[in-house]
């Protein structure tokens, strides 16, 4: 019979894990995320310790963000419930950006070649996000990690976006591919009317 060898795999605790620390940003976490209306959206700006926050953003309830000392806002940035965002490898989000209902914004992913260690023992990759100025991603739709959406760009709902986004340019799918630019809107119709 052949001797068992010995795993040397690291614990939970030994990768970093529960501490009573941890334990306590969790909850205090938990109900940040979850305080309605405008005192809500106050405390989620004041008291996650984002590494920049921009005047009139508005983050409503469900908001839930990993590591938020790497994720910068815009001004007038509007982040819609249940949106998650986990800016481990940064997120930059510029002004007049909106984020629907839902969205994932996720900078980080598992390292999965190899079938040596188990996925959730595995190193992770990180790469930077950036939404750019007055871009929308619509609800439900998921932002991979390293890629650019470019200003005025719309992502549509459910969404996945694997590759950059171009300036003006509809995407929706699966992956997410273009449909279509936008263009601007003839005079004397219903448009932009910030200066």
């Amino acid at each position: 019979m052949a001797a068992r060898t010995k795993d040397t795999t690291p614990n939970w605790r030994q990768r970093g894990g529960w501490t009573p620390g941890w334990e306590f940003r969790r909850w205090g976490k938990a109900f940040i995320s979850r305080v309605p209306g405008g005192i809500g959206s106050f405390l989620r700006r004041s008291l996650y310790g984002f590494a920049a926050c921009g005047k009139d953003c508005l983050l409503l309830e469900g908001v839930w963000v990993e590591y938020p000392e790497r994720l910068s806002l815009g001004e007038h940035v509007n982040i819609a419930r249940d949106v998650i965002i986990n800016a481990a490898g940064t997120v930059q989000i510029d002004d007049w950006a909106l984020l629907g209902p839902g969205v994932i914004i996720y900078s980080q992913d598992h390292v999965f070649d190899g079938i040596e260690v188990p996925i959730s023992m595995a190193a992770d990759k990180r790469a930077p996000i950036r939404i750019g100025r007055g871009a929308w991603v619509a609800s439900r739709a998921i932002i991979t990690a390293g890629v650019t959406i470019g200003d005025g760009a719309v992502v549509a709902a459910g969404a996945v976006v694997t590759h950059d986004v171009a300036p003006n340019t509809l995407v929706a799918g699966v992956p997410a591919r273009i449909i279509r630019e936008r263009v601007p809107a003839e005079k004397g119709s219903a448009g932009d009317t910030r200066e």
